[in-house]
Formats: structure tokens, C-alpha cells, sequence
């Protein structure tokens, strides 16, 4: 392995050169060695002339065992890094100008530097489309919004660490295809653990997945430890997960269990138009196998409508609320999908129309082949195909026997 820095204004570049084999080596010979002699043997410095502009830092490795072939999978080695090295926001991350404005405002340096692969730059992979598995493809099922910002601070008001997610629709938790899913760790821009460091702060670690986002550590109390997965124990570490559990089961959890009942709020709506519907097909077409069945239908609609309109109350509250608000956000983007307005003023006027329906028709009043004593014997058999057969089923076979006895 040999490492290659170049100061900026100076024309030369250090070598330093890592002998692995002979490392190997020595360490399973039958002779103790001092870490200095070891060193020693191992490591050799020199220099060469460079040009004054350049300045860099690199890495190269050589004649890589098999034991270690990931090494040499570029897509891997690129996927890690981007995650892990302070790299800047992709470009196409179209919500990056945020981030930056925000630690602008905090009087916080992001430390970004330029890493290459092969020469190609690596870049923090972070998008605001939301991706799953559809087959062999990946497909779009949710986007990230808008950026929610949190900054976390000690008694005396000095900043211990501050904060961005992304805010969805919260379809659901977000998928391994998605290498930026979970809140990471970072402490001058370098990743601390992986994508589940700070799920254990979450009311139910599952919670951690249905968000994208960085914490970024801001007091010099923050240590990262040995091995570089989270904070040394101390009095900041203590007040730092204090700060942020509370920030996540009041504000996180929440989020994310709100947004599925604004999801079930606007199916409520949908549900009631399908009942509808039902209702004023069999009325108008297909004529209803009884009258018990045309009650429960009825009764369903009224059940529905009732629950239709609670649903309805609940979101025009979330709309005339605080409009900078996470869930505010959330309840637009959700909207947005349903088709919000169109839905409830739609599912609000449908219910005059069913109200109005005296008509009643039943399946057997075209059966024009059957007397009336046999029509109320097939209004029998069908209500027991309706009770015993599921829904898709009993329809197939109560239109075929329409068909036959016309």
C-alpha cells in the first residue's frame, strides 16, 4: 500500500509505502518484534518532485489478496465512501443549497474535500426521489419534499449538535435499495457507525428507516471514539442522546404515525365513493339480489359517510394550521397523491345523490322466463350465494344466472 501527499505551494510529494507481505510475515514468525521494529521494516519514506499547485492526498493498493477481493469492487468501495468521507451533496440532490444555508446560519463549516476513485469524485448519494423493488426495475413511490432543520443545544444555549431530514409522504420504511435511508452520524463531516447508529433512540427502532438525514456533531465535547462508530461517554455524549430521544419520540414518531392516519383519512373518502358507486351500479344495472341486501348496502354507505366526514373534519383542521409545520408539509405532499380538494369535495356531494335514491330494483325483476313464486325462489338462492361466496365470485355467478333466466 503506498499513501502520496502534496502541499499546496510546495513542489514536492511524500511517499510513504506499506510492505503488507512482510507485516504478514513477521507476525506469525516464532521471534517477538517491538512494534518499532516492526514499523521500521515495514515502512519506507520517500520524495519526488511535484508541482507547487497541486495538493492532494492518495491511496494506493497493490497485489490485493483474494481473502480481500471486495477491495477491488469499485461500486462497493464508491457506495462506502460516499457515505463515510466528507464529500460534497451530489449535485442532482436539488435540496442541498438548504443544508448549506442552514449551517451558514448556524456559523458551522461543513467540511467537504474532493475524493477520487479511479479518478472519478465521489459525492454524498443523496436524491429526493424514493425508491423499491418492481421486478428486476426499481421504481419512484415517494419523494422527499422539503428539508426540516433542528438544532439541539445545552443549557447556557452553546450548539451541541444540529440536524436535517427529509420530509416525505412516509409511504412506508424506506427500502435497502436506498443506500441514504436512516439518520447518520457525523462528526466533521465524517460518518460515525452506519445507518442504524441512532436507531436505538428512537421509540421503535423501525423508526430510524422511515427517515433520511444527517446529524452533525457541533461541540468539541463530542469525541469520536477508537473505533470511529459514535462518541466517547461523557457528560455532552449523555445530554446529546437526552436531546435528540426527545426530539424523536415527540416530534420523529409522530410524524411518521401522523402521516399514515392522513393516508387512512383521504381512503376513507375513497372507500365512501366505491360504496357508493356499489350502491347506484346494482341500482341503475344490476338490480339487488333482495331487500336486505339493499339495506346493507345503505347502512354500509351511511357508516362510511359518517366516517368519511370525521375523516374530512380532521383534515381541514391540519389545513388551517401552522403552515411551516413538518406535518403540514406532509399532509400537502399526501394531498397532492389523492388529489386532495377533488376527493372530498367529491366524496362531500355524493352523498346527497344516494339520500335521494327510493327506486328499488332487484335482480330478479328482469327475470321475465320465471313466474313470481319461482322468481322468490332464486331471490333465495342468490341471497345464500351473496352470504357463503366471496364478493368477486358471488358477482360472476349471480350474473350468469341473470344472463341465463332472461
Amino acid at each position: 500500500m503506498k499513501f502520496t501527499t502534496s502541499y499546496l505551494d510546495e513542489n514536492v510529494k511524500s511517499i510513504m509505502t506499506c510492505d503488507a507481505q512482510k507485516m504478514r510475515k513477521m507476525l506469525v514468525e516464532n521471534k517477538k518484534y517491538t512494534l518499532d521494529e516492526i514499523w521500521d521494516e515495514i515502512i519506507t519514506y520517500s520524495t519526488e518532485t511535484e508541482k507547487g499547485e497541486e495538493h492532494y492526498f492518495e491511496v494506493e493498493m497493490f497485489e490485493i489478496n483474494k481473502e480481500n477481493i471486495a477491495l477491488l469492487n469499485e461500486n462497493k468501495v464508491r457506495e462506502y465512501l460516499s457515505f463515510v468521507v466528507p464529500v460534497p451533496y451530489k449535485n442532482t440532490f436539488i435540496l442541498r443549497s438548504h443544508i448549506y444555508d442552514y449551517a451558514k446560519k448556524l456559523g458551522y463549516k461543513i467540511d467537504e474535500y474532493h475524493v477520487r476513485v479511479n479518478g472519478s469524485q465521489i459525492f454524498k448519494e443523496y436524491t429526493t426521489k424514493l425508491k423499491e423493488q418492481s421486478g428486476a426495475n426499481l421504481k419512484n413511490y415517494d419523494e422527499i419534499s422539503r428539508l426540516e432543520f433542528k438544532d439541539f443545544r445545552n443549557s447556557d444555549g452553546n450548539l451541541i449538535a444540529w440536524m436535517w431530514i427529509g420530509l416525505s409522504r412516509f409511504e412506508k420504511q424506506i427500502p435497502k435499495v436506498n443506500t441514504m435511508r436512516g439518520l447518520r452520524v457525523r462528526s466533521a463531516n465524517i460518518q460515525l457507525g452506519n445507518d442504524d447508529t441512532l436507531q436505538d433512540l428512537f421509540k421503535e427502532n423501525r423508526g430510524n428507516y422511515y427517515f433520511v438525514g444527517e446529524v452533525f456533531a457541533a461541540s468539541k465535547d463530542l469525541i469520536p471514539n477508537s473505533q470511529r462508530d459514535y462518541f466517547n461517554e461523557n457528560e455532552t455524549r449523555v445530554l446529546f442522546e437526552d436531546l435528540l430521544r426527545e426530539y424523536f419520540f415527540d416530534v420523529l414518531h409522530k410524524l411518521y404515525y401522523e402521516a399514515n392516519r392522513v393516508k387512512n383519512d383521504y381512503k376513507r373518502q375513497e372507500e365512501y365513493l366505491v360504496k357508493v358507486t356499489e350502491y347506484q351500479k346494482k341500482e341503475k344495472e344490476q338490480g339487488f339480489v333482495n331487500e336486505e341486501e339493499r339495506q346493507k348496502l345503505q347502512f354500509d354507505i351511511d357508516k362510511a359517510k359518517k366516517t368519511a366526514e370525521d375523516a374530512r373534519k380532521r383534515l381541514n383542521k391540519l389545513d388551517s394550521g401552522d403552515t411551516n409545520s413538518p406535518l403540514f408539509e406532509v399532509r400537502k405532499s399526501i394531498g397532492k397523491k389523492y388529489s386532495a380538494d377533488r376527493l372530498k369535495e367529491q366524496a362531500k356531494n355524493t352523498s346527497v345523490a344516494i339520500e335521494d335514491v327510493t327506486k328499488k330494483v332487484f335482480v330478479t325483476s328482469n327475470m321475465s322466463k320465471l313466474s313470481r313464486s319461482e322468481r322468490k325462489i332464486v331471490s333465495k338462492i342468490l341471497s345464500i350465494i351473496n352470504e357463503v361466496a366471496p364478493k368477486d365470485i358471488a358477482e360472476q355467478i349471480i350474473e350468469k344466472i341473470k344472463e341465463e333466466m332472461r
